[in-house]
This record gives structure tokens, C-alpha cells and sequence, in this order.
């Protein structure tokens, strides 16, 4: 568990995303790929974001954004080296819990549109939530401009939308709304919750693996 500080941790990279193809191999028309064309690739000159996930080569194309692959136990070590990513709407509407991943590894996760549109993370007109493309990028550049407000925006964010997450309070919160929403009459209690204490997250660095044969 823990957190990692924004402030005190070196970030080259600008932005990445882990997103992988929606549709059948074979399929010329993916929902998450047009989503990552608007909002990345078209914006991208330099191809400096990244993607990591599967996509076929009709897709890759010639952008040099698509990455592959990314083993999950490198997944720490990617985020935590990047400032910005966007979380993606899921098909059936599901309020994930990647914003909150992200949080904790100091990056500032923007919300597509389409993205919790009830509303349950953060309010309608909340800075991390972005009205299209153009304010995605806008924002961005914002915060590249002003690293410091950057930095205490991620870690109000922090406080706020994951200062209970290491309590097991945070969970239990989602399963609640979950169950008010399907009108079970149902609550789980936060009462008996020991809260921990925030630690530092550390990224562990795993050695590669050397096969001998």
C-alpha cells in the first residue's frame, strides 16, 4: 500500500494509458481506439504518449504510441514515472477503481466524459474531469505550466478521494453505493475499520529474469 509524493518523485512522462481493444481481433471499427485517436494520438506529434495493451497491427499503424505488452508487476514503475493519464469509460458503465490506482502513484488521472457519469467520484464540474479533447489537452498544458499547482492538486486529490482507501473504508463505501443503486437493502458497517496509517509507496524494481535456456 501507501502513496507516492508527487512532489519528490521525478516524472519524465507525460502521459500513459493502459487500454487494450474492445473489438475481435480481426475487427476494422473499435470503440476505445477511435477514444484514444481523439484524445491522444491526433495530439500527439512528437508520439511521446503512451499506450500499453494488446492491439492488432490494423490498429497499431504506423503510431509509435502503442507499446505492446506490459507485464503488471511493471505497471508501478510505468505510472510512476508519468504525470497524466485518462481513464476510459467502461462498456457497461462501471465506476472502476483505476483513478484511485493512479492517486497513488502521483499521477493525475483525468475522467473522459463518459466516465462515471453518475457522478460518484467527483462532482459534474470537477477540474479532473475533462469536457473533451481540447480541455484534456488544455489542462495539461495548464499543469505542465504550473508543476507546483500540479503537485497540490494530486495530493489534495490524495487526501480527498483516497485518504480512506487504506482503511478498507473505501471499499466498503463503493459496495454501499453499489447496493443503494440495486435497491438492496443491504449496508455494510465502517464502524469496526482500523485505519492505517498513510505510508510511502515504494516502487520495487523487480531483476529481470534470466532464463538459461
Amino acid at each position: 500500500g501507501g502513496v507516492l509524493d508527487p512532489e519528490t518523485t521525478d516524472k519524465p512522462h507525460k502521459f500513459t494509458i493502459v487500454s487494450m481493444q474492445l473489438s475481435a481481433p480481426t475487427s476494422k471499427e473499435d470503440l476505445r481506439f477511435n477514444i484514444l485517436k481523439e484524445y491522444v494520438l491526433d495530439r500527439d506529434p512528437d508520439g511521446s504518449a503512451r499506450i500499453f495493451g494488446k492491439w492488432s497491427d490494423y490498429f497499431k499503424g504506423s503510431y509509435p504510441q502503442f507499446k505492446g505488452y506490459i507485464a503488471t508487476e511493471d505497471l508501478d514503475k510505468t505510472f510512476a514515472e508519468t504525470r497524466y493519464t485518462l481513464v476510459l469509460p467502461t462498456a457497461a458503465g462501471w465506476v472502476t477503481s483505476k483513478y484511485a490506482e493512479m492517486l497513488q502513484l502521483g499521477v493525475l488521472p483525468f475522467l473522459h466524459p463518459d466516465y462515471d457519469c453518475q457522478y460518484h467520484i467527483v462532482p459534474k464540474d470537477h477540474p479532473m474531469r475533462v469536457k473533451d479533447a481540447d480541455d484534456f489537452y488544455k489542462k495539461m498544458e495548464y499543469f505542465d505550466a504550473n508543476p507546483d499547482k500540479r503537485i497540490k492538486f494530486i495530493k489534495a486529490m490524495q487526501q480527498q478521494l483516497i485518504g480512506d482507501a487504506f482503511s478498507g473504508k473505501f471499499m466498503i463505501d463503493l459496495i454501499n453505493t453499489n447496493l443503494e443503486e440495486s435497491n438492496v437493502n443491504v449496508k455494510l458497517s465502517t464502524d469496526e475499520v482500523s485505519l492505517y496509517p498513510k505510508k510511502e509507496k515504494v516502487i520495487e524494481v523487480k531483476p529481470k529474469k534470466v532464463s538459461l535456456f
